[in-house]
């Protein structure tokens, strides 16, 4: 009996740690990065407009690669329902089995939050991603719910530890009573950040 081709869909907000599950996993996959085809098309990685230009790239890829009986990791973001249904379709003309990688540093959404805004604080210069722009993400993230969204996956949980590099006094503390907005306009407050923009100075 010929075996079913996995495909693979990493789930969770940039700089949550879906690259370090991705390098440890990669054995026999074949990894398709939607950053990567916007870099190569583009010259840069984080180049919203043309979305549907690269996933139609990725799509097409993915679905040769299937085809092929080859395992696929997909490396992007994946955070809504209608992202992750978008890969429904070639799974099951494919007959693929479809695992969702739900990465996170915390479930609780604010500590998440100022984790991947910290991560992103001291990623080189040129693969930041603007501060306002993780924020909308994870206003707007899904959780993967396997029964709730069809039963065509599973899901597989990964913690992906955060190592505290910010010193004590410029962390944000989180109130009992706060949201990923009030967190988010302590961050910008503290860091001075305008909306859209990173601010690229480091903590001596």
């Amino acid at each position: 009996m010929k075996k079913k081709p996995v495909l693979t869909l990493v789930c969770g907000v940039p700089r949550v740690g879906k690259s370090t599950w991705i390098k440890s996993h990669k054995a026999n996959n074949v990894v398709i990065s939607s950053d990567e085809i916007r870099k190569e098309f583009f010259g840069h990685q984080f180049h919203a407009p043309a979305n549907q230009f690269v996933f139609g790239i990725a799509e097409n890829m993915t679905n040769l690669l299937l085809k092929q009986g080859k395992n696929v990791i997909i490396d992007a973001t994946n955070v809504t329902i209608g992202a992750r249904a978008s890969w429904r379709i070639i799974a099951s003309k494919n007959e693929a089995k479809v695992k969702v990688v739900w990465v996170y540093s915390s479930k609780d959404n604010c500590q998440n939050l100022i984790d991947i805004l910290e991560r992103n604080y001291y990623s080189p210069k040129s693969e930041q991603v603007p501060d306002a722009i993780l924020f909308r993400m994870m206003v707007g993230f899904m959780v993967p719910e396997a029964i709730s969204e069809g039963n065509w996956f599973e899901v597989e949980e990964y913690h992906s530890k955060h190592g505290r590099k910010l010193p004590p006094d410029k962390r944000i503390k989180i109130d009992k009573d706060d949201d990923l907005y009030n967190v988010f306009e302590k961050w910008r407050l503290l860091w001075d950040v305008d909306a859209g923009k990173t601010n690229n100075s480091k903590v001596k």
